[in-house]
């Protein structure tokens, strides 16, 4: 899980797209998203390789690489991110921000703090992607408006852009992991998918509902994106901790975004029947609580209270 942009800067942003190149063979491509008046800022703030060709995700274009990619700044920039995504149809669901080669999320994190809002992040700073999948570049300057975002769809492992740009529907598997809440024992509608569990979203809501990490969860149907209120009491909606049938059923990616507060966090997670699950781990870390494992009874045990 990693906090991604403000919601504020997000939405005052216009990102442009060029895609100048028409012939192939795996190039390099140095990438603009600035409209500027001359000496505003440099020409191209940063560059992809491994490039072949062009694409449509998602109702967006995008290049087509060949693992491995490497996406370098080739200017000083305050915002130098690379997102991974699954294909959910008509939208992307974002499942996790890359680290840049030679970083820990703790130094990464120092130099952004350090830096103020200028732009700490140096010429060469690199971002090498050996997974294909579907990634997001994006690049920014301070306080110059505009932005430099490219979509990549990385082919390798016999996966190619046809097959990566399809909705990668899975098997949700109901799992059978004991969950201790506080000590109680609290029954969920579990499933897992590629060896990790996934949790309803409202049912670990209402489970620590009344302690001192309760939160609510609220849908914004217009921007279709999720919202998590800390330190509130949970507003059910009916359903929560309802027992499961037993049966495996087909999974989606989520493509709706996660607030909390003004901050958008990317986390996989998964629609199953039209509810949102998340991995446990991931939704306690952003809500502050504690989540742990009883290796001698087999148990995750979750603490709410403090």
């Amino acid at each position: 899980m990693k906090k991604r942009s403000m919601r504020v800067l997000a939405a005052a942003l216009v990102l442009t797209m060029a895609l100048p190149v028409t012939a192939f063979g795996a190039e390099t491509v140095q990438v603009d998203g600035y409209d500027r008046m001359e000496g505003e800022a440099a020409e191209y703030q940063f560059s992809i390789s491994n490039v072949t060709g062009k694409t449509t995700v998602a109702g967006k274009e995008a290049y087509v690489c060949q693992a491995p990619v490497k996406v370098s700044s080739v200017d000083e920039l305050q915002t130098f991110e690379v997102t991974k995504y699954l294909s959910a149809g008509n939208a992307l669901a974002a499942q996790g921000v890359m680290l840049p080669d030679g970083y820990t999320q703790e130094s990464w994190d120092a130099l952004h703090f350090e830096s103020e809002g200028d732009a700490g992040v140096q010429v060469g700073t690199t971002y090498t992607i050996n997974e294909p999948g579907i990634y997001r570049a994006l690049g920014m300057y301070p306080a110059i408006a505009g932005g430099a975002e490219v979509y990549l769809v990385v082919e390798g492992n016999g996966q190619t852009a046809a097959s990566l740009t399809k909705p990668q529907y899975t098997t949700a598997v109901p799992s059978t992991a004991k969950v201790l809440v506080n000590g109680k024992k609290v029954a969920f509608d579990a499933y897992t998918i590629g060896g990790n569990t996934y949790f309803k979203l409202r049912d670990v809501a209402a489970a620590v509902n009344g302690t001192a990490k309760s939160f609510n969860v609220t849908w914004d149907a217009n921007a279709k994106a999720i919202s998590l209120q800390g330190g509130t009491a949970y507003v059910a909606v009916g359903g929560e901790l309802a027992a499961g049938d037993g049966t495996a059923k087909q999974a989606l990616p989520s493509a709706a975004p996660v607030y909390r507060g003004w901050m958008e966090y990317a986390m996989p997670a998964y629609t199953i029947n039209g509810s949102t699950y998340f991995k446990l781990r991931d939704l306690c870390s952003l809500m502050d609580i504690a989540v742990g494992w009883d290796d001698a009874t087999k148990t995750i045990t979750v603490d709410s209270t403090k």
